[in-house]
This record gives structure tokens, C-alpha cells and sequence, in this order.
């Protein structure tokens, strides 16, 4: 199976922005990753405050402000977002490619 593989941020230092790659059908995550021979002590950043378009950054490391001048691109991959699902009048529940149920958002509080 053919995947495609994005490196974003610090990772591009050690790769191609954009990968493809031929992976067995039993391929993990794990085994991908390890394959791309990503140092093990990449600094971590971490949102530690997010409001509409503004956002703070922190490290477990210092950071190198010359990887990012401004116009940078970064991806943020959120684990929940008020922001975006704000925008949005109703979900789709999908079960196996089936609308199964629809969501209705809580407005005002």
C-alpha cells in the first residue's frame, strides 16, 4: 500500500517535506515512524494558550526562531477545538461510511 508521509516544522530538518513510501498491509504507525530515523530528542512544542487566530508556544527545549520566520507554516493538530466547531450548524455522525446520527451544537453559553 502506498502512503504518504508530511513532515511539519522542526521534523523537515531531517527529511523531505513530502514522502511516499510503500508499506505492507500489516504496517503500523510505529513501524513507519521508525523507519523515517527521526532523532529521539526533538524538542517538543506545546500550545499552552490558543484564542481565534493567536497562540502561545512553549518548549521542553529552547527554541530556534530562525526554523519559523515569519510567513512559516506550522500544522497544529488539536485534540479538541471550540474554534472550528463553532463554525459549523451540525454534524454528520459516520459509522462505515453511513450517516448514522446528527449533532446539533450548544450555542450561548
Amino acid at each position: 500500500m502506498k502512503i504518504t508521509i508530511k513532515l511539519f516544522a522542526t521534523l523537515r530538518d531531517f527529511g523531505p517535506e513530502i514522502k511516499e513510501m510503500n508499506v505492507s498491509e500489516n504496517s503500523t504507525i510505529e513501524k513507519v515512524v521508525e523507519s523515517l530515523n527521526l532523532p529521539e530528542d526533538i524538542p517538543l512544542l506545546k500550545i499552552v494558550n490558543i484564542s481565534q487566530e493567536h497562540g502561545l508556544i512553549t518548549s521542553d527545549a529552547p527554541i530556534t526562531f530562525e526554523k519559523f520566520p515569519v510567513g512559516s507554516f506550522l500544522q497544529v493538530i488539536p485534540n479538541h477545538s471550540c474554534l472550528t466547531a463553532a463554525l459549523f450548524a451540525k454534524y454528520h455522525v459516520i459509522e462505515t461510511n453511513r450517516i448514522v446520527d446528527e449533532w446539533l451544537p450548544i450555542r450561548g453559553w
